[in-house]
């Protein structure tokens, strides 16, 4: 999967004022995403009562204008992130964690699909001892090499970069040697 491209900025918001439609802060409207409320859904209009689903859906919102603010609440959000809209010098449009709120990103996918044990057998000879204990596997669909900016992105397989961490007693190992072996 292609590294989800995220820009955020910190900012210190004053005390927010309730309206019908998003709140007003000092620079402009603020926006509410929440990926785990249940009143939250893409469609809505941002609003802290009605917040967005996505972070997607709020970087590529028309509703944006210079000085707006994005207030994301606490969540795990695995998504990749395109930001379309723009603020202007002085008033830029910011992305922020909400008060207190703890964020996660990633743009990492979460794999559910049966792993494999390479090897059942805790020793195994060359080309190393126990290399291979402890070693799991998965073949992934083509749902994971996908890209909706760029649709024939990953068509060729051959440029396809799949990345990998290697641990072993829960720590990852260092690649030695000529080509990477671990």
């Amino acid at each position: 999967m292609r590294t989800a491209y995220l820009m955020a900025a910190a900012m210190a918001l004053g005390i927010l004022m309730a309206s019908g439609c998003a709140s007003q802060g000092a620079g402009g409207k603020v926006y509410y995403v929440d990926g785990s409320a249940t009143s939250a859904a893409d469609s809505n209009p941002g609003t802290e009562a009605r917040p967005w689903k996505t972070l997607n859906r709020a970087g590529k919102a028309k509703e944006l204008k210079p000085g707006d603010t994005v207030q994301i609440k606490s969540g795990l959000y695995r998504e990749d992130l395109w930001i379309t809209a723009n603020g202007e010098p002085g008033k830029p449009i910011t992305f922020a964690a909400a008060p207190g709120a703890r964020v996660v990103i990633k743009g990492s996918e979460l794999i559910t699909k049966e792993w494999t044990k390479v090897t059942p057998e805790r020793a195994e000879k060359e080309p190393y001892p126990n290399a291979f204990q402890n070693v799991w596997k998965i073949k992934l669909g083509e749902e994971f090499f996908t890209d909706p900016s760029d649709p024939g992105f990953f068509a060729d397989k051959g440029k396809r970069n799949i990345t990998q961490m290697i641990l072993s007693d829960r720590r990852p190992l260092q690649p030695i040697g000529p080509g990477g072996a671990f």
